[in-house]
């Protein structure tokens, strides 16, 4: 120890002396004890102030430990209590004495017990070596259970072994026994035993049965006795089954993305084999299985860092499975390369300030600062710098002296102990630092701006295409209204129901006459047919003798019309339905003047040879017994009258005479409405009405489908309604006239474009 010390060397020749070099040498002393612990130590049970000692010397000074079966101890569980006295001698050595004291807020009346029976060892520990001794503490007692289950399960037919396992000092004997009679040298032989020393004052006595009957299941008493005392325990034989379900689960370790989870397994149902399965769920509800199989502490990995998870822990064997033990939950550790880097660090040397930015991230950070001194060493500035519109702006602590460079670490806050790779500052003329400083503008408030911009352009765009579209709407409606051949067209007369004739087929000569018109010049001529002094009956029934009247056609066929109304066209052009249901006034087959069957010369029913009604014998009309026409009791064929239409016949009854008919329910039945209710002279567009819907065309033009397009025409849609007028096709008159396109007055060849169905 005297060599320890400081030595100077100083060179010198015969020109002078040179510069002095000084070494400091330190002599290293492991620690050498003074007192060690007694090899074994035995204690009665509830010995109070129970202590050990041990004291040692050493340079450098050292430090001590104490630990039990391996395990360091903690003062902080309540059981323990450590000591140390250090003193240090005239040659720079140390003298350390530790006592370890069995007292604590966790032990009842600072007694011994059983459990603190065990080797303690007192470790010397310096830069030089490390030193230890060991003490076998015993604590005198009555057996006490430590097996863990008080089950075993077997299968019958099976050799089953029931384990008893006790702690004791000094060893204890077994004794076995099954409702009350003794199972200990059993004459039966079906019962062996036997007892081992396992170390540490563990016994075991182990029962053993040949084979498993269904008698043998139930409880066997186990009992151990010594000189301190004796104790008793039951343990049950059963069938084998599903595990019991793990408890105690903790995490043992923990990392970044994993972590090494351990618990105690519950008892496992007689099978030697036996997996577990643990289920996490993460922070969004996510799953995640993990299979352990049989390790324990199992190394539950691919985790995310920074993220909380509840797990469950569940067994299972070739019985089934367990219940899921009870749910505990753990954060892993931060991954520090998820740190973002500090950006643009700059250093401002004369002014001292330090300017740094950070990016937006999900982790809240802090900066903590390193610097150089002038002798070219980095060590920890002890300043935190708080991240304020993500940037960081400091002034250094005039504490550190002269600084001739600064790094920036990134650090979780709260906790600087984990940082990122520190970055070093860029050195800028003086100045520069406040000027940046008072024109920053934070990152989150730049993006924020980007976000209202956008979404105030697209509010814009949206309202302009949506006036535009407007103003294109309003343009065309314009247009459509002003077109001299729309303007030409009037609609027809706004007949409030019963009011007049409805569903009139056309006008003769005498009509235009009234109104003023000269038939040659009308572009539909008058209508054959039309008697205005026909037979009561209404304009389409028949004459009372049942045959046409002379200069007038039977209302169910017209040779001259080519539409699929008879009446030319009219507004509901369905309305020859109603004459092809009549069949004939005449009570001729249609079309056909000899009253024949259509192409059947000897007047039977087609593919009748008795010319009977199909499937009617007696030849009556079908589902009509008294053989009259459909609809007509007075057996006249049924023809369409809509000024007899009555709303409730609008359905077929057989007894009742019908003036409609379902399909043309829309037809108002004369004098349903009043017959003086007033009615618009215009539409809604300012259109006026015709004087008569069914009158001819007036002269003041060519008709509304002569100028092309498809208004109103038969019902059928405009597929140009929504273009311009310009851009819907133009036909000329005569092609009109033969493109189909029904109108209430048409008479010339045109070709139907309608389908009854």
């Amino acid at each position: 120890m005297r060599d320890q010390g400081r030595y100077v060397c100083q060179p010198e020749n015969e020109l002078g002396r040179g510069l002095n070099a000084v070494v400091e040498v330190r002599v290293l002393r492991a620690p050498e004890f003074n007192t060690r612990l007694q090899a074994e130590a035995t204690q009665q049970l509830d010995t109070i102030e129970f202590s050990a000692e041990c004291s040692a010397q050493g340079m450098p000074k050292p430090t001590v430990t104490w630990l039990k079966d391996g395990e360091e101890i903690s003062t902080s569980n309540g059981l323990y209590d450590v000591g140390i006295e250090e003193t240090e001698m005239n040659d720079r050595a140390f003298t350390v004495t530790s006592t370890l004291n069995f007292r604590g807020g966790a032990r009842l009346g600072d007694r011994l017990t059983a459990a603190d029976r065990g080797n303690y060892t007192c470790r010397f520990e310096n830069e030089a070596d490390t030193a230890e001794t060991t003490m076998l503490l015993r604590i005198r007692h009555a057996p006490i259970v430590y097996h863990q289950y008080n089950k075993v399960a077997f299968d019958m037919g099976e050799s089953a072994s029931i384990a008893c396992q006790m702690q004791a000092y000094p060893a204890p004997v077994f004794h076995w026994s099954r409702a009350g009679v003794s199972l200990d040298g059993s004459p039966s032989g079906d019962y062996e035993t036997n007892a081992t020393e396992l170390g540490n004052d563990v016994h075991q006595s182990v029962l053993r049965l040949s084979a498993v009957r269904p008698s043998d299941y139930g409880e066997y008493v186990c009992q151990a006795r010594n000189e301190e005392g004796e104790h008793s325990t039951a343990l049950h034989l059963q069938p084998k089954g599903r595990p019991e379900p793990p408890t105690d689960v903790h995490v043992a370790e923990l990392g970044t993305s994993w972590v090494l989870l351990d618990w105690t397994p519950g008892f496992d149902g007689g099978f030697r084999r036996t997996i577990h399965h643990v289920a996490l769920v993460d922070e969004r509800d996510n799953d995640k299985d993990f299979d352990c199989q049989e390790e324990r502490p199992c190394n539950v990995t691919s985790l995310q860092h920074r993220t909380t998870y509840r797990l469950r822990v569940m067994a299972n064997n070739d019985a089934g499975s367990s219940e899921y033990s009870e749910q505990m939950q753990f954060s892993t550790q931060l991954d520090i390369s998820q740190l973002p880097a500090p950006e643009h660090v700059q250093f401002e040397q004369e002014a001292r300030q330090v300017d740094f930015h950070v990016l937006p991230s999900d982790i809240e950070v802090v900066g903590a600062l390193e610097v150089r001194t002038e002798n070219g060493d980095w060590r920890d500035a002890d300043q935190v710098v708080e991240i304020d519109n993500n940037r960081g702006l400091a002034e250094l602590d005039e504490r550190l002296g002269d600084v001739s460079d600064v790094r920036v670490r990134l650090c979780p806050k709260g906790n600087t102990t984990i940082c990122g790779a520190p970055v070093q500052a860029e050195h800028v003329s003086p100045g520069s630092i406040s000027a940046s400083a008072s024109a920053g503008i934070s990152i989150t408030s730049i993006i924020i701006a980007v976000v209202v911009v956008v979404v105030l352009l697209v509010v814009l765009g949206l309202a302009v295409v949506c006036c535009c579209r407007r103003d294109k709407k309003t343009k065309k409606t314009a247009k459509t209204f002003n077109d001299d051949a729309y303007n030409r067209q009037k609609l027809p007369a706004y007949y409030p129901p019963g009011s007049g004739p409805d569903n009139k087929p056309g006008m003769d000569t005498t009509d235009m006459g009234r109104i003023g018109q000269d038939p040659a010049k009308v572009i539909y001529g008058a209508r054959p047919g039309y008697d205005p002094g026909a037979p009561a009956g209404g304009e389409h029934g028949p004459p009372a003798t049942g045959h046409p009247a002379s200069g007038a056609v039977n209302m169910a066929y017209m040779e001259n019309s080519y539409s699929n109304s008879n009446n030319g066209g009219s507004v509901n052009s369905q309305d020859s339905l109603w004459q092809v249901k009549a069949g004939a006034g005449d009570n001729r087959s249609y079309g056909n003047p000899d009253n024949r069957s259509y192409g059947n010369p000897d007047n039977r029913s087609y593919g009748n040879p008795d010319n009977r009604s199909y499937g009617n014998p007696d030849n009556r009309s079908y589902g009509n017994p008294d053989n009259r026409s459909y609809g007509q009791p007075d057996g006249r064929p049924y023809t369409y009258d809509p000024n007899t239409y009555d709303p409730a016949q609008a359905n077929y009854l057989p007894d009742q005479p019908l003036g409609g008919y379902g399909d043309y329910s829309q037809y108002p039945a004369q004098g349903a409405y009043p017959t003086d209710a007033t009615y618009p002279p215009q539409d809604e567009y300012g259109r006026p009405y015709e004087a008569d819907p069914y009158g001819a065309v007036g002269g003041r033009g060519r008709p509304h489908h002569a100028d092309g397009g498809y208004r109103d025409v038969s019902g059928l849609p405009d597929p140009y309604a929504d273009q311009e007028p310009d851009n819907k096709p133009q036909i000329s008159f005569d092609e009109s006239l033969e493109s189909g396109y029904s109108t209430p007055n048409s008479r010339n060849r045109r070709v139907i474009r309608e389908i009854i169905v």
